[in-house]
């Protein structure tokens, strides 16, 4: 999972702990329990699937490496009798074509490693009869040609499990944007009646929907953000609302009179857009910068309790 799915998550994390805390004030509320229901399914099915996606990579690893060691290992039971026989007739040239070490072949990359082995199989086989005074028999060369079949397959192996990773990442992004789209669509209006009922909760809801940091970024020129900040209720523009880029303290505004503002960027990645005025929640919305020159987005803010709006 990369830092942009891992921020987002995390505050679907938080978002879980501080309703199932606060279970007994929504629980009878059906609406709220259903959304709820939904989060916490996609929530499991992404931490099912980036399990999945950690086991076939770390198994697929240990995997390859069992194998090379079979296969180094049997290699190097031929390459002994093939030294052995060399010696015994002073073939000095034969002693040099597959006098590497042990320590040369388990640091060398995959194919060098699979080439040494095949080498030493290569110039063993062809002396199977003579190295039987040297403690060879034929299933050592059928163990060491079956070892070079295994560990070649080994290394076709993750070029296979990259489609299948693929899919498993896609159905993990749609995992991700339905928890974004229900607390975004859903879950933030549902929870509006606890704003006057119970504010101490309504705030900690809202806090809890502000944790997320920044993901990785990368330099693609000047960006625009331009927008409007609106009264979420009333529908008006809002002037001398404070705005700036969480984590990016160089980067900030103030919304003009008739609301709008602009932010200028130089990185892509994932930002969080804060807002903060006297008398209204802070409000934050999240923004996938990509490499474009410009976006758009407006920002709604809500009225605290016992706030008359200007």
């Amino acid at each position: 999972m990369n830092d942009i799915l891992e921020n987002k998550m995390s505050r679907a994390f938080t978002l879980q702990d501080l309703m199932s805390k606060n279970k007994t004030k929504w629980e009878t509320n059906k609406a709220i329990k259903k959304v709820m229901t939904e989060i916490d399914t996609s929530v499991q099915n992404v931490q099912n699937l980036d399990a999945e996606l950690l086991k076939n990579k770390k198994g697929i690893t240990e995997d390859k490496k069992n194998k090379q060691t079979d296969l180094i290992n049997s290699a190097l039971k031929l390459q002994a009798g093939v030294l052995a026989y060399a010696a015994s007739i002073n073939d000095i040239i034969l002693l040099k074509s597959i006098g590497f070490s042990k320590s040369k072949i388990e640091h060398s990359r995959d194919t060098v490693v699979y080439d040494l082995c095949k080498s030493i199989y290569d110039t063993a086989e062809p002396l199977k009869t003579e190295l039987v005074d040297f403690m060879l028999v034929q299933e050592d060369f059928d163990k060491t040609k079956g070892d070079l079949e295994k560990y070649e397959a080994s290394m076709q192996a993750p070029r296979t499990a990259v489609s299948e990773d693929k899919t498993k990442n896609a159905n993990l992004n749609d995992e991700v944007k339905k928890i974004d789209d229900l607390i975004r669509n859903k879950l933030n209006y549902l929870m509006l009646p606890f704003r006057a009922s119970d504010s101490k909760f309504y705030n900690s809801y809202k806090t809890a929907c502000l944790v997320i940091e920044l993901g990785k970024r990368k330099t693609v020129g000047t960006i625009k953000i331009t927008g409007k900040v609106i009264d979420f209720e009333s529908g008006k523009s809002l002037a001398n609302v404070k705005i700036w880029v969480e984590g990016v303290y160089d980067i900030k505004t103030t919304s003009k009179a008739d609301g709008s503002f602009e932010l200028t960027l130089k990185n892509a990645g994932t930002y969080v857009i804060l807002a903060e005025k006297e008398g209204y929640y802070q409000a934050e919305d999240s923004l996938d910068v990509e490499e474009k020159n410009s976006y758009e987005m407006n920002i709604d803010m809500e009225l605290k309790v016992g706030t008359e709006s200007e």
